[in-house]
Parts: C-alpha cells; structure tokens; sequence
C-alpha cells in the first residue's frame, strides 16, 4: 500500500496543494450523470472495459486464498482455546470472507467468540477502579489470546486503544491476520456485503478498481488520516444505488425497476469518480439506507463541513469516514477532481476520431490502457505541484 505523509507533516504541503487545485480542470465536472443517460462514446467505452477487466483478472487474489484463510482461522480457534479461553465460534470476516480481497496485500481477519471471560481476567479487571470492566475485561482476554498465539510462533502486536481493539499478527507463514474478541459488527457488515456481491458482480468488480486506485494514490490508509476500505466500499454501494436504473438495492429494500444490464464497468468507474468530484457531494451524508444523499444537519454531523460523512448501514450512529482528518480531505478532493479529469479527457476531450477511425486505429485500445495506467500511478508528492497532461508545461507559460 502506498503511504501518503502523515497528519504531521500535510500542513507544510498546503501551498503545493492550492497550486494543484488551481491547475485542475473543472469542465467537465457534473456531466457524467446527463451524459450516461444518453449515448456514450462505444469504441472508447468498450477499449476502457478490456482495459478494466484485464486489470481485474491481475487484481484477483490466488486460488488458494480460501483454504489459507480456513487454515489460518483454526489455528487461531486452537491457540487461543490452548489459553484456558472457551471459544464458541471463531469467524472470518472482512474481504476475504465477502469476496472482495484483492491479490495484492490480502490479510485475513478474524472475530473469536467467547462465552465466558477467564477469571483471572475478570478479577484483574476488578481491581482497576474507574474503567469499563467490559472494555477492561476485552483487553486483558485479548492479551491472553495474544500470549497462546506468540507461544505458536506467531509475531503478535495488540492495538487496545482502537474503537475495536485487536491483535495485529503476523502468522508463522508470514500472512497478517487481524483478530478481535466478540465484536460481531463486522461478521453482519461482511454478510451484508456477501450479499451485495452476489446480487451484482459489478459491485465486486467497481469495489475492487476503487480500492486498488485509492491504495495507489494513498488515500486508502485510516492511521494516517484517510478513508478505510469499509468506507470506500460503502461508497461504491451508494454510488451504485442512486444512479438511474441502481444496480443495488437500499438496504431493507427491493430495487424498484430491473437494473441496468447494460452499464459497464468503465461506464460505472467514470462515473464514480464524476460523483465525487462534485464538490456538492460531500456536503451530505453518504446512507445506504436510502438511494439519496442525506443532510449532515439530520444527522447531527454538520460540523464535519469539509470532509465526507458514510453512515454505517448496520450502526448508523457511527460515521465510517470520521478517520478523515481537515488536510487529508483537501488532497481526497484532489484526487477525485484528478480522476475525472483524467477519466473525461480520455471520453470526451482527447479521443475525437469517429468510430470508424478508432476501431481501425490499434492506437484506440493503447489510449486506454495509458488512461488506466495515468489514473492508478503511484502517488508521488511532486502530483500537487506540477500540471496535469491537459494542461500547458510551467516552461511553455
């Protein structure tokens, strides 16, 4: 995964990031949604397909991905049972467990259910005055799994202080898995998506382009300030709810209308990226639960005025992009902006043969592979002071 700077040090890059947002073309931002309602661009359309489909085939994690997972889950279910601890169920969650992991960098989480605290801990706990004992009580069972993990070769690492503590491992196989104590949100968050998944697979495949180009262009990383997966999958659903004929249904509900078949993956990669350089869009809250945006007002949440808001479909009370911190939004809003122009110079600007031209041209197909490979380049610091390709060299001015 590619770090953006941490919280600490974006303030001192304002000053490129205000030449960058100069430089960014505006044109074409707002036209995505009237444009799919009409005819699109076929040859350019279809050559940004291949392209988006031959990306995914390399995105797809290796077919043993399952199995290892299943393997890492049991030995998680037996170490921790090795500590005295009564484990009713240990459960795989997250991308693995949803079908929407990715080759690159996959990890495998894990929820341990447990009946009953061992009573070492609970009395342990006792005896801190002023805390939580359910929270007291958490930590010291998760130590405990920790120490019958380490004591099987596993390289452990305990995160307590997170809204859901957790043990950062490291398997003897060299594979990170993630383990939490009893917090079963995230097993019905991975059903819900499962679900998703198989109600439309170009859920899985939109999901997947959106994380890899975040990942690339450091934007998918919560630590430093930026949004989670969960949150950027939660806002491909919505992007996928609200179009015109939604390819998914709100949550709770029936889709109203047969979806439209024939929207494709670079039609739908288009307009994502389209949606969310509007800068109108982030003035409301992301829901799942209704196919429309929802005011921050409604929600109590109107002093997060300059960033994005996702409600968690499954705890609405909590705001899944609430990671996003004020200087880590500005270059979020970059980024989109950067996006669409990237994605609608190639639709509507650069590209204006006929499309008898195009299809005859083997350049056609070679343009969008270029356009794919401009949009998911690594990111780099000197992206926020140099011009786009649209636009003339600092030299030519």
């Amino acid at each position: 995964m590619i770090r953006r700077p941490p919280r600490s040090t974006l303030s001192s890059s304002s000053a490129a990031s205000d030449v960058y947002k100069r430089q960014v073309s505006t044109q074409s931002t707002g036209q995505w949604n009237s444009m799919a309602q009409a005819e699109t661009p076929g040859p350019q359309m279809a050559q940004l397909d291949d392209a988006c489909l031959e990306l995914l085939s390399r995105l797809s994690p290796p077919p043993n991905t399952s199995e290892v997972a299943e393997q890492l889950r049991r030995s998680v279910e037996q170490a921790v049972n090795g500590t005295g601890l009564l484990v009713q169920q240990a459960t795989i969650f997250g991308s693995i467990g949803c079908g929407l992991a990715s080759g690159s960098g996959w990890d495998v989480d894990v929820c341990v259910q447990i009946d009953h605290a061992h009573p070492e801990d609970l009395n342990a706990a006792r005896q801190l005055p002023g805390t939580s004992l359910k929270k007291t009580v958490e930590r010291h069972t998760l130590n405990r799994a920790g120490g019958g993990l380490r004591k099987t070769g596993w390289v452990v690492d305990p995160v307590l202080s997170a809204r859901v503590p957790v043990l950062k491992c490291e398997s003897p196989e060299g594979v990170q898995v993630d383990v939490v104590v009893n917090h079963t949100e995230g097993i019905h968050n991975t059903e819900l998506l499962r679900s998703l998944v198989q109600t439309d697979c170009r859920f899985q495949q939109l999901a997947l382009l959106i994380k890899h180009w975040a990942s690339r262009r450091g934007i998918r990383n919560p630590s430093d300030g930026y949004f989670s997966s969960y949150c950027l999958t939660l806002m491909v659903i919505h992007y996928l709810q609200q179009r015109p004929h939604a390819l998914l249904p709100v949550i709770g509900a029936d889709l109203q209308e047969p979806p439209n078949t024939e929207a494709t993956i670079g039609e739908l990669l288009a307009g994502f990226f389209e949606l969310h350089a509007n800068p109108s869009t982030k003035k409301r809250v992301v829901s799942l639960v209704t196919d429309k945006f929802v005011h921050k007002k409604r929600k109590g949440w109107e002093w997060a005025r300059s960033r994005y808001c996702v409600e968690d479909p499954l705890l609405p009370e909590i705001d899944t992009a609430a990671t996003v911190q004020h200087e880590q939004a500005k270059m979020i809003d970059q980024e989109f902006q950067r996006a669409w122009d990237i994605m609608g110079s190639f639709l509507f600007q650069q590209h204006r043969q006929s499309g008898e031209e195009m299809e005859s041209n083997a350049g056609g197909g070679q343009l969008a592979d270029s356009t794919l490979d401009q949009l998911l380049s690594q990111y780099e610091p000197q992206d926020y002071c140099c011009l786009l390709y649209t636009s003339p060299s600092p030299r030519d001015s």
